[in-house]
């Protein structure tokens, strides 16, 4: 990870350790803290890595999300059911899912996170 110095110029801060071949970043504040967290997909496996932000340019230990199936791809954050809470929308190789939502199903925005895994079929409206 490379942090900004202010001067248009970036510094090594923090090498992240996640194992296997991540394959997709998004950025958002997933507990609710006020700081930025990462999601990460790691490539042919069935887990998304969540690792929250200390709000100093360092992240704690990876959070593994499993059962989205075999990741393919990228990792897309957004409010997908308008509950103000960031979700994650991760692409599967799978041709039956395509895509795997994991909606956060917290009760209030200030808890931790606890996300799980929705898997439409591409074809289902």
């Amino acid at each position: 990870m490379l942090l900004n110095t202010g001067d248009g110029s970036f510094v090594v801060h923090q090498v992240l350790s996640i194992g296997n071949t991540p394959s997709g970043l998004a950025v958002a504040d997933f507990d609710g803290d006020g700081i930025n967290d990462l999601a990460i997909a790691i490539s042919s496996t069935d887990k998304v890595a969540v690792l929250l932000g200390n709000g100093d340019g360092s992240f704690q230990p990876p959070r593994d999300f499993f059962g989205v199936g075999q990741v393919h791809g990228m990792v897309a954050v957004a409010d997908l059911n308008g509950d103000g809470r960031p979700d994650m929308a991760v692409v599967t190789a799978q041709a039956s899912d395509g895509v795997s939502l994991l909606i956060d199903n917290t009760a209030q925005k200030s808890a931790p996170s606890r996300l799980g895994p929705r898997s439409p079929r591409a074809d289902s409206k």
